[in-house]
């Protein structure tokens, strides 16, 4: 007679869905399957490792290693958004000006970190956001750092001046964007 041959997927799958994946039905499926019986054993310790902790129910061990990689995750993800911003180059800086109807200074405040990001209105950030395909959190998180530290050039005469935070209002201003466009600008509701 000829039996068909199960995969041992499909014997664990089997395994998984039993509605109790007790010793006693771990022996049922040993006795059944002994040529999957690492897997199985290995599957069982799985099950019984999980069900030791209620669902929503964390050991601290656990809940402490979760927050370190989460940490880990958003910190890469902020930096690499962050390091878009900051090596945003001279074309993407154009573009990023005509889309968002700004002098290319303004978009450079940004880039250098020269805006106070406290200032800067939560739709202008969303719209910045949007087209950098970044989150405003991570803009703020660039802005928050301090300014690149100013380099003095062998050449120069006088010693350069550090790099300072102005608000959004008076960078536009600092400009020359007309009254009616700061207003438009600084206004937070669409």
């Amino acid at each position: 007679m000829n039996t068909p041959k199960i995969s041992v997927e499909e014997v664990l799958e089997a395994f998984s869905l039993e509605a109790d994946a007790g010793p006693a039905t771990l022996q049922r499926y040993l006795r059944e399957y002994p040529q999957f019986s690492d897997e199985l054993i290995d599957l069982s310790s799985e099950i019984f490792q999980f069900s030791l902790v209620e669902e929503g129910e964390l050991l601290d061990t656990d809940r402490a290693r979760m927050e370190s990689v989460l940490a880990q995750f958003r910190s890469a993800a902020s930096r690499a958004a962050q390091a878009a911003l900051a090596r945003l180059e001279p074309e993407k800086q154009r573009e990023l000006a005509q889309a968002l109807g700004v002098p290319r200074q303004v978009i450079l405040a940004f880039v250098e970190r020269g805006v106070i990001a406290s200032t800067v209105p939560g739709r202008f950030l969303a719209r910045m956001s949007d087209i950098l395909r970044t989150s405003v959190r991570d803009i703020i998180a660039h802005l928050s750092q301090p300014p690149p530290r100013a380099v003095r050039y062998a050449k120069a005469d006088d010693k350069p001046q550090e790099a300072g935070q102005v608000s959004f209002e008076q960078l536009l201003r600092d400009a020359g964007v007309s009254e009616e466009k700061t207003a438009e600008l600084l206004r937070d509701e669409p």
